[in-house]
């Protein structure tokens, strides 16, 4: 399975971003520039150890550039949306994942499925009209009342890794640095233990 897409509008410091992806991808940038937020869509759309209420996003979540310059600017009042969309491809030889992912098909030639988020106003038996209540849902595909449970979502959990703050720390402290995840899956460790040990790796 590869995420070959991602699509964000309106999140925190992206307004509108579109970028393709491969099977390896480096993020690279300055402090602020919105590889952690890029990383929270995605969890958003995968990671199951994160609670429903930090799906439902509040008023500084939206893209400031909505505002206008304004600072009593409320992006509900003006029913703005946020979306996080993902397709991913190379997914025909998973049974498992070909289940989950049959009924959220955008394309056939070549095989890819679309999962997306939507934070934005929904309508509410017994609420005023005039109310504006915001909610989240994830739907598979192009169609909105097809939604994704958490059940499925399951089925293509992602890892993620807390970042790296100070890597030479992080390191040293081999049991709990956020590598060793990552590097026992890439059956790595041993590598990484004997140049630690002999710090003459290059």
């Amino acid at each position: 399975m590869k995420i070959s897409r991602l699509r964000i509008n309106n999140f925190r410091n992206l307004a509108d971003v579109d970028i393709p992806l491969g099977s390896t991808n480096v993020i690279v940038g300055e402090n602020r520039a919105g590889k952690s937020n890029l990383a929270h869509a995605l969890r958003i759309l995968f990671d199951p150890s994160l609670p429903n209420s930090d799906r439902h996003l509040r008023t500084e979540d939206f893209w400031d550039g909505l505002s206008a310059g304004k600072n009593d600017w409320d992006p509900k009042k003006e029913k703005q949306e946020i979306t996080i969309s993902v397709d991913i491809e190379d997914f025909s030889d998973d049974e498992r994942v070909s289940a989950v992912l049959a009924d959220a098909l955008v394309s056939r030639d070549p095989l890819r499925a679309r999962i997306t988020y939507k934070y934005g106003p929904r309508m509410i038996p017994g609420v005023e009209e005039d109310e504006t209540v915001y909610n989240w849902i994830i739907y598979r595909g192009s169609d909105e009342g097809n939604l994704m449970p958490a059940e499925l979502r399951g089925f293509l959990h992602l890892a993620f890794l807390h970042a790296l703050r100070d890597v030479e720390s992080d390191v040293a402290g081999w049991r709990r640095s956020p590598l060793r995840q990552l590097l026992v899956v890439l059956g790595h460790v041993r590598f990484v233990v004997a140049c630690l040990l002999d710090r003459s790796c290059r």
